[in-house]
């Protein structure tokens, strides 16, 4: 009777400890630990950087994936598209006008959210309002810098050939089916 006692009595203590120790370690590993200590809560230093040098921060993907190329990787694969003076020297124009427009939209957006960020530091009680206003901000300069990085791509890809196009996919690993490319039986 007693060695039944005191194994039920192991087990219960064997079950609780390992209940609580992965209470414990899920606390102390939340995907946010660590991310207190940004500038901008909500944004990465590589985020940051991105924004400032007004890079594409994967705001053209439905652009890029869906065959119409931007003017950065095109200038990257230049040799190996074989562009002429001409395209290379339109598509730099394009890229150059993009980049500072870029950047321009990514510090009014860092700024926005260094806002939100400074209202959830100051404030004590809740202002919807002014929370709505602020997204509302923050939204919005987004919104222009993706259609900064969309726009140049949709502005680059007539620049280009049939075959350059094709050419382009291949070359950045994507496969090319249907229409835009190879054919399938």
């Amino acid at each position: 009777m007693l060695t039944q006692t005191f194994i039920r009595a192991c087990v219960t203590m064997i079950i609780t400890f390992f209940a609580l120790s992965t209470t414990v370690q899920a606390v102390e590993t939340s995907q946010y630990a660590g991310q207190q200590n940004r500038s901008i809560k909500s944004l990465s230093d590589e985020d940051i950087h991105s924004l400032k040098t007004g890079q594409g921060w994967g705001l053209a993907k439905p652009a890029e994936l869906n065959g119409v190329p931007g003017p950065a990787h095109i200038i990257e694969l230049k040799e190996e598209l074989q562009l002429s003076d001409k395209q290379l020297a339109s598509i730099q124009a394009l890229w150059e006008t993009m980049n500072r427009s870029a950047k321009h939209y990514g510090e009014l957006y860092l700024q926005s959210e260094k806002n939100i960020e400074h209202f959830f530091q100051s404030t004590t009680t809740i202002e919807e309002q002014q929370l709505s206003s602020l997204l509302a901000e923050s939204a919005n300069h987004l919104a222009k810098l993706r259609y900064v990085h969309l726009q140049a791509h949709l502005k680059a890809k007539p620049l280009l050939t049939k075959h350059q196009l094709m050419m382009y996919q291949r070359l950045r690993g994507y496969r090319v089916v249907g229409n835009h490319g190879e054919h399938k039986h």
